[in-house]
């Protein structure tokens, strides 16, 4: 994607991106025949980890992640009180951990505070600009505030630092924006090429470009 490939189109919709540090999961004891999703598992063996070590910062940093994921898959808005207290007990421990900040960063977007989100992925760069996923956060900010431009060179150093899943998926989102529909689609399928770390984020993947080929 380069910002003369496409032209600006109308904006519709919100995306909140959870980038994930460690998808694997591990068993747990459940009722019989009661079904156990990726996440729910997750979640537990995470909850169970902060029982063990309550100050452990990179577990409140993983479940508060993991949280945001189960509200992609359920819009169960309430999560977003836990992942919020999570991060600020971690703060409490280190107060300057960029993962923490990443996480809020997302929490914000996902409840539309988009200015507090922007201001947030501002200070992530500022301070670690190789890493790609805080371009992404500041991409998405940037498209909600109507910053397009600037949102295209984002995502654009985004997929240059790391072609993934959540790169080639904003690309996908930018180019349908901008009215590429092929590029979109495009786009999408490197996404799934790239693989998600959930089955949710696979599912999602797929639902769009079907979406897409229908636009198309």
């Amino acid at each position: 994607l380069r910002p003369d490939d496409i032209i600006i189109s109308d904006i519709g919709g919100v995306l909140v991106w959870v980038f994930w540090p460690d998808a694997n999961q591990s068993g747990r004891v459940v009722a019989p025949g009661q079904p156990v999703s990726q996440t729910d598992s997750l979640i537990a063996r995470l909850e169970n980890a902060r029982a063990d070590k309550p100050r452990d910062v990179k577990t409140m940093i993983d479940l508060a992640s993991a949280y945001l994921q189960k509200i992609r898959e359920t819009a169960d808005n309430s999560l977003y009180i836990k992942a919020e207290a999570l991060m600020n007990e971690a703060k409490k421990f280190e107060p300057a951990n960029l993962n923490i900040i990443a996480v809020q960063a997302a929490i914000a977007a996902g409840r539309h505070d988009f200015q507090k989100s922007f201001a947030l992925a501002k200070q992530l760069i500022q301070t670690s600009s190789s890493t790609a996923r805080y371009w992404g956060l500041l991409g998405d900010a940037q498209i909600e505030l109507g910053q397009y431009e600037a949102a295209i060179q984002s995502f654009q150093t985004m997929v240059d630092l790391r072609p993934d899943f959540s790169s080639f998926s904003r690309i996908a989102y930018v180019r349908e924006l901008y009215g590429d529909i092929p590029g979109a689609i495009e786009a999408m399928q490197s996404a799934l090429v790239a693989g998600g770390s959930f089955a949710e984020n696979i599912a999602w993947a797929h639902s769009e470009l079907g979406r897409l080929y229908l636009n198309s």
